[in-house]
């Protein structure tokens, strides 16, 4: 199992739209994927709920 962390202190550095793009890219690639949003804006959240 493979763990990758983006993490940074300054806010809107794209971090959320990076992970979701590599969780995407990941599953079609046919990776097992598991995305955690622990982002109060939940960003990443709304964004899986958007796709099928």
């Amino acid at each position: 199992m493979k763990t990758l962390a983006i993490l940074s202190r300054k806010g809107g550095t794209r971090k959320t739209t990076l992970a979701t793009n590599l969780a995407v890219t990941a599953e079609m690639a046919g990776q097992a994927t598991v995305l955690f949003d622990l982002d109060p804006q939940s960003s990443a959240a709304k964004c899986g709920d958007r796709r099928e």
